[in-house]
């Protein structure tokens, strides 16, 4: 920091690696830490590649070799971080809560499935259509977890589209009335 207690806007530009190129997969591509408290010399001192690599424990500090938690008094405060892709840093973009979480909800939702009834016939099957909140991203997969679940025979998740599924139900006997109420995770990450 260049002076305690005022707040500061930082732009920190990092060189793209021209060798390896981000993989879309579940590995870590590109890792973000703040690190307040890992003083002492087993954290400091090191001296990070000039070239896109692994960090050493050692590294990781060299660019503020502050120790945070030397005193209770110490504090930091962040209003906003943005990675971008460019050369040049533009102004943060100050989105309005409805919109950010719009975005995430094209990757990730939880919705919920209810169905109550009283069955009169054998294996009697009740469905529910759900919709998303917000188209997502792509077809997401879904995972049911939770909820509450009396005298159903058979469940299964339907037509599952970006907008939304069919949740059907069977009554594990005639005369039984049952109710489902079902949290399903709905994952669309890359």
């Amino acid at each position: 920091i260049n002076s305690a207690d005022t707040w500061e806007y930082k732009t920190v530009t990092i060189e793209g690696d021209p060798y390896s190129p981000f993989a879309f997969n579940t590995n870590k591509g590109l890792c973000f830490d703040i690190s307040l408290s890992s003083g002492g010399s087993t954290w400091t001192g090191g001296t990070p590649s000039a070239q896109w690599s692994l960090l050493n424990n050692n590294q990781r500090t060299v660019y503020n070799q502050d120790y945070f938690a030397s005193s209770t008094a110490n504090y930091y405060k962040i209003t906003g971080i943005q990675l971008e892709l460019g050369k040049v840093a533009t102004p943060f973009e100050h989105r309005p809560y409805g919109e950010e979480l719009a975005l995430c909800q094209r990757y990730f939702q939880i919705a919920e499935a209810h169905n109550r009834f009283r069955a009169t016939a054998s294996q009697e099957i009740s469905t529910n259509t759900v919709t998303f909140k917000d188209d997502m991203r792509a077809t997401p997969t879904a995972t049911k977890t939770g909820g509450i679940v009396s005298n159903i025979g058979l469940e299964a998740i339907n037509s599952l589209t970006t907008r939304g599924f069919r949740y059907e139900t069977t009554a594990s006997s005639p005369g039984d009335a049952y109710y489902l109420g079902r949290i399903v995770k709905l994952d669309a990450e890359l």
